[in-house]
């Protein structure tokens, strides 16, 4: 722990060496310089004490030590609650790496098979693609100061040391070979179209596929619909990421509000670096006739009904109603991200066939103080069907009389739906993995919708209590 740590602690009280202390909540150490709070990081996304599937999070003076509420203090005893736990500790991992960063400028038509064999070398994607490739690597400009606050990282107020939109360290890409895969290509490549996959008859994908920068552990699958770790914020930015990629941004409304009433990305960043930026994805759908499309957006730390945000989300412009009802229920524990699915409906397909697709997701009226991030986003069009799903099953009652309801409809995504039993219990089959967000309806009742996270080839409950109609 104290590799990770170090410099951070050594300035203050020095960084505690032996086994680590597992704080009691609540617990302050007025003399400790960080600390370790082992927690289970549950399927809910709550961090829970203790358990054999336990990890390990970091954090510094004044900041959370987890999600579990435990707090180090430091002379001043501060207190403040924050949604966003893991702290902003200074990155000493990073490492150059010499693999060529991928651009917008330039456009590589080579292809190889489906499986990946022939590829040549680490930017060429499979399976007869189109990939917006350049072969330059982002420019090193130095240690940049922070735009506000001092001390080191967010978790001291945000910029000096740490890095992200308030300044820090340049980017540098982790040392390690990229994945390729058939369905999504090179995961370093940051504009990616495949055609033909197992999954779809084209796939697009805007942004890199690197856990915004932090990189995935070697065992994470971003497609499995597990939640990543915790991780550092703000961030080194890769200037040639994608516009609204891979980068802390704070709804538009937000106003100046008490540190208690935002979250970490919001207090850790300032403008105008962390404006609401959208997402385009660009393609040539080469004279195919549209049947229907899904986007999947890998989202991190959007927090809608902690902080009072009412996201509104337009595509080329146009009011998309159809993925606000599923992201306004977000409440993401903390900085993590999780891949979110959504079956564009019919009326939107106009837009689709268009070629080009500019996604914004923003709040532009309560002022909520509430940051998010998005990795990528990849949009399957005429898709078979998403190689990674599970199932999500329970059961739909009354709220007042605990009675089941028969005849409700639940659906999840837009597309994968059941009809309840006279046991009021449903069953969604082939749900997408991710964060699964499934909305019930039934004449006489207030529509109702609820997350779950959802592990592919694995069954999530999901039960609901429906109101009458007012």
């Amino acid at each position: 722990m104290c590799a990770a740590l170090c410099l951070a602690a050594v300035l203050l009280v020095g960084c505690q060496t032996g086994s680590p202390h597992l704080a009691e909540n609540g617990e302050a150490f007025e003399s400790l310089g960080s600390c370790t709070n082992t927690c289970e990081f549950a399927n809910d996304g709550i961090c829970d004490d203790g358990g054999p599937n336990s990890f390990s999070r970091s954090c510094n003076i004044g900041t959370d030590c987890g999600d579990c509420g435990i707090r180090v203090t430091h002379d001043s005893g501060v207190d403040d609650d924050d949604g966003d736990s893991a702290s902003s500790a200074i990155d000493s991992d990073a490492a150059e790496d010499d693999e060529p960063v991928d651009s917008p400028d330039g456009v590589d038509d080579s292809t190889s098979d489906a499986n990946g064999d022939d590829a040549t070398d680490n930017d060429s994607v499979d399976s007869d693609e189109d990939v917006i490739d350049d072969e330059t690597e982002p420019t090193d400009t130095g240690e940049t100061e922070g735009d506000s606050g001092g001390g080191l990282g967010g978790g001291f107020g945000g910029g000096g040391i740490g890095g992200g939109p308030t300044g820090g360290d340049p980017f540098d890409e982790p040392a390690k070979e990229p994945v390729v895969t058939p369905e999504n290509g090179n995961y370093s490549a940051k504009y990616v179209v495949l055609q033909d996959t197992s999954e779809a008859e084209l796939m697009v994908r805007v942004g890199d596929i690197d856990n915004l920068n932090n990189g995935f552990e070697d065992y994470f699958d971003p497609f499995s619909g597990n939640i990543t770790p915790p991780h550092d914020f703000p961030w080194a930015l890769d200037p040639q990421d994608p516009d609204g990629t891979d980068r802390i941004m704070v709804v538009t409304s937000y106003g100046d509000r008490a540190a208690e009433e935002t979250d970490g990305y919001t207090r850790d960043t300032s403008r105008p670096e962390n404006a609401v930026r959208p997402i385009t994805l660009e393609y040539g759908l080469e004279g195919r006739a549209l049947a229907g499309a899904i986007i999947q957006i890998f989202i991190d730390d959007l927090q809608a009904p902690r902080w009072g945000a009412d996201y509104k989300i337009t595509i080329n412009g146009l009011r998309a109603r159809f993925m606000e009802s599923r992201l306004n229920v977000l409440d993401q524990d903390g900085p993590v991200g999780q891949l979110i699915s959504i079956d564009v409906p019919d009326e939107f397909m106009p837009e689709v066939s268009s070629g080009r697709l500019e996604l914004k997701i923003d709040d532009l009226t309560t002022g909520a103080g509430d940051g998010y991030a998005v990795d990528f986003v990849k949009l399957l069009i005429n898709p078979y069907s998403v190689l990674q799903t599970g199932e999500v099953v329970g059961q739909v009652i009354d709220a007042a009389t605990g009675d089941p309801i028969e005849g409700a409809t639940v659906v999840s995504g837009g597309s994968t739906s059941d009809v309840t039993d006279a046991n009021g219990e449903y069953v969604l089959d082939n749900v997408p993995a991710g964060l699964a967000i499934v909305e019930v309806t039934r004449e006489g009742y207030e529509p109702l919708t609820q997350s779950v996270t959802l592990i592919e080839e694995d069954a999530a409950q999901l039960d609901f209590e429906l109101s009458v109609s007012q």
